[in-house]
């Protein structure tokens, strides 16, 4: 029963060691149970072989290495994945040395020889650990290579010197990878095992964040890519169809009309950008990723590498950056005035005087974020995002554009509020006035509620996250569904009144009954007519 006894002793020293520095180090553990499980297979698989066919699992033995096969296995998966390349493989060596003894029968049967870690396998691990254990504040739980085993009574060696009877540490072991030497390695690698042998178990191959971002499959970034191309162009197309339809309207070209122009062509823009770069680019993953082996996101710092390869990525994000904060505060510039006018009841004369006001504002915070992100040099490929936007965890980068949104939505929300409010109290002082005009209002408060659930979704979504720091795939996606694909849509259905249908009908019946020349003549004589009409 020695090497029972003994095995027993090495596996109780050996948890001491690592629920010492589990306790110490302050690990991030939010996503350790797919981590800790996979990494846990590759230091066992590597390091950590037990021992099979001791003589301890005959009938006349009935303790076996069953449990501690478990938890030395659990243990070495935490020491590969979070302690640092120089500790790492000397601590899984004498953990696994120590918990598995190798057994050698010798001539007087049923006795049999035990070979514990040699000394030399001690040493390697306390000269490797010291400095990870001193800087956790553990140093007192490093191995005594002094210790004097005396489970028998008869005191001899923990670690026998190197050439008696015990284990050198394998000249080849070796652990090649953990959370030490890149933060949460899984995601670094989609395909597992087979990304880590076709590299050679590099590590700096390893520890390489590939593009596009392996959370994704081949199959799902293309879809991903195909929805955000698809949703954009309609977006655009509707975003552009309200916004000249506008425009060929004399009545909507005034105050406060023209915000519902502003408000269309922004996010017009927005779509045209997000189509237009990966056009130029050869693609979104061109766009996206370097042209270096293996391809990176683009940054700020990469983007001039291989001929400017990563320039218009980075152009994406400022157009983004900049349209996407403008389209907010016309959107916001729309909410102050329908609370002038519906609450407040003042006139449009006196609501106009804002108007250049809100140029200065609208035009001017946007191009402030653009010049802080360059500050920061924080533009480059989203990890998981066909665009590019502004990156970065640190939160002033994603606060460029969180931030705005929510103070923004803060005050929208209570002017829409309190116009919905009075709206709905005085709506029998609307009988007098003819259907359109209800209509109009109707629709002009639809589209600052529909708009503000596009814009509050990805924003408490992204608070989310931040908080629960899951589900990011489910972020990533239902945000490009919605950031840029239901902006068009929600301008088109809440500005195309019957009004305007009418517009594009006559337009169309003289588009098709006279020459382009004179059609042009004419749509120009039909409007002046129409403005008429309503001035009347």
């Amino acid at each position: 029963m020695r090497v029972v006894s003994k095995a027993v002793q090495m596996m109780w020293m050996a948890v001491a060691i690592i629920v010492g520095l589990l306790i110490g180090c302050c690990v991030n553990m939010a996503t350790s149970d797919t981590l800790t499980h996979t990494q846990g297979e590759r230091a066992y698989s590597v390091a950590c072989v037990p021992y099979t066919g001791s003589p301890a699992t005959a009938g006349k033995y009935p303790d076996t290495y069953a449990s501690v096969d478990k938890r030395v296995a659990n243990q070495t998966a935490a020491m590969g994945a979070f302690f640092p390349p120089e500790c790492r493989t000397p601590l899984v060596a004498l953990t696994c040395m120590g918990s598995f003894l190798r057994c050698q029968f010798n001539s007087n049967f049923p006795l049999f020889d035990v070979y514990p870690p040699c000394r030399s396998v001690c040493e390697a691990a306390v000269l490797g650990c010291a400095a990870f254990f001193e800087s956790q504040g553990v140093d007192n739980m490093l191995p005594d290579c002094d210790m004097i085993d005396n489970s028998t009574g008869t005191p001899f060696p923990a670690f026998p010197p190197d050439g008696t009877q015990c284990i050198a540490m394998p000249p080849d072991m070796f652990v090649p990878y953990g959370e030490a030497d890149c933060p949460y390695p899984l995601k670094y690698n989609y395909d597992a095992q087979d990304s880590f042998e076709a590299s050679g178990y590099d590590p700096k191959q390893m520890c390489v964040l590939p593009c596009p971002n392996p959370m994704w499959s081949d199959a799902e970034w293309t879809a991903g890519v195909t929805l955000t191309l698809v949703g954009n162009g309609i977006s655009g197309i509707l975003s552009l169809f309200t916004a000249v339809s506008m425009c060929l309207m004399p009545g909507k070209r005034r105050f406060p009309g023209t915000l519902f122009i502003y408000i269309a062509s922004c996010l017009s823009v927005m779509s045209l950008i997000v189509a237009f770069f990966p056009i130029i680019s050869g693609g979104v993953t061109r766009m996206a990723c370097t042209r270096g082996n293996p391809p990176q996101e683009v940054t700020f710092d990469n983007a001039r590498e291989y001929d400017g390869a990563g320039v218009p990525c980075i152009l994406q994000g400022v157009g983004l950056l900049y349209f996407s904060l403008a389209s907010i505060l016309w959107w916001l510039a729309l909410c102050l005035s329908v609370f002038e006018m519906v609450y407040l009841r003042r006139s449009v004369q006196l609501i106009r005087q804002w108007h250049l006001p809100y140029h200065f504002i609208a035009w001017g915070l946007p191009f402030c974020a653009v010049i802080a992100a360059f500050a920061g040099t924080a533009y480059g490929a989203v990890p998981g995002i066909p665009w590019c936007f502004v990156r970065g965890s640190e939160w002033w980068s994603w606060g460029l554009f969180y931030i705005p949104v929510a103070i923004f939505l803060i005050i929208g929300t209570f002017a829409m509020t309190y116009s919905v409010y009075r709206f709905i109290k005085v709506r029998f002082r609307f009988l007098n006035r003819s259907g359109e005009s209800i209509e109009q209002v109707v629709r002009l408060l639809l589209l600052l509620l529909v708009y503000w659930m596009v814009l509050i979704y990805p924003w408490c979504f992204r608070i989310y996250t931040l908080v629960i720091q899951d589900k990011m795939q489910r972020s990533h996606r239902d945000t490009m569904h919605i950031m840029f694909g239901a902006g068009g849509l929600a301008m088109c259905v809440c500005c195309c009144s019957s009004e305007v249908l009418r517009l594009w009908l006559n337009i169309i019946k003289i588009l098709f009954t006279h020459s382009f020349r004179d059609s042009l003549e004419e749509i120009r004589v039909h409007a002046q007519h129409h403005l008429a009409a309503i001035q009347n």
